[in-house]
């Protein structure tokens, strides 16, 4: 009967493929629950404050305004209050507007978290909505 035995480098290369196959199961199950790795990038002040992830990115839409001044000021209180906020321009057929937007999150579970924040600490803003950004 012969026996077959496994050298030192296939045994190596086992172990390594065993190892990656458990690291991809794990990241898998980590992103699924949203506790993904985000990659940020800087770019400057594009309108997102300068980051950008991999992935889908989920915003908090906090108002929309015809007025800058209105937007400006509304994202500086958010500011104080310690949101990453921002606003966003587009034209649509009754004119320019404005909409300001608190953070980029890539789950829709921490964006509903700061979302359900802003409506309970301005009421005002009640309307307040997750958006999902564009790639």
């Amino acid at each position: 009967m012969h026996q077959f035995k496994q050298s030192g480098f296939f045994n190596l290369i086992g172990n390594i493929l065993l190892l990656v196959i458990i690291i991809g199961g794990i990241t898998y199950a980590l992103n699924q629950n949203g506790y993904g790795l985000k990659i940020t990038t800087s770019s400057g002040n594009d309108g997102n404050n300068g980051t950008q992830s991999e992935g889908f990115q989920y915003t908090v839409q906090v108002s929309v305004t015809p007025s800058e001044k209105k937007a400006m000021d509304l994202v500086n209180d958010l500011e104080v209050d310690g949101y990453d906020a921002y606003y966003d321009t587009y034209e649509s057929d009754q004119g320019h507007f404005y909409k300001v937007r608190v953070g980029e999150y890539e789950n829709r579970r921490a964006a509903s978290a700061i979302e359900n924040e802003v409506k309970s600490r301005y009421k005002k803003y009640k309307d307040s909505f997750v958006q999902l950004l564009n790639d």
